[in-house]
């Protein structure tokens, strides 16, 4: 068994959390009238789900045959993405950008996806990259 068969199920459940959080922040943000609860809600989903994709990136990292490009490109469009949701929220400007930050996230998640053999998108999603 190789290090990824060995962390597929633990970085699995990491990937899929994260991915319901960030895209619950992303929801928030565009659904949301409610200014008070969009600001307190969407920013509370865009931390979980970079504290669950820095988790996944850490677990990388500790071990040298997980060390993938795939999981440095994911934690820097997470990077991106959190950061964007926050800047949104903060000068309540259009939401044009987190929604680009978010397809690129589901760019960058899908090969990672693949390679843990598991299912953190969901179909609509897999289907915008076509």
């Amino acid at each position: 068994m190789d290090e990824i068969d060995k962390f597929a199920p633990v970085l699995s459940h990491l990937l899929q959390k994260a991915m319901g959080h960030a895209r619950n922040a992303k929801r928030t943000l565009f659904l949301t009238e409610n200014e008070t609860y969009k600001y307190e809600t969407a920013s509370s989903y865009a931390t979980l789900a970079y504290s669950d994709f820095q988790s996944f990136w850490l677990i990388s990292k500790t071990h040298e045959d997980l060390d993938r490009y795939e999981f440095d490109d994911l934690m820097s469009q997470v990077t991106t993405f959190c950061d964007e949701i926050l800047e949104d929220l903060a000068t309540n400007h259009s939401q044009q950008w987190s929604d680009i930050e978010y397809r690129r996230l589901v760019q960058t998640v899908y090969p990672v996806q693949q390679l843990l053999n598991t299912n953190a998108l969901t179909d609509d999603e897999i289907a915008t990259l076509n």
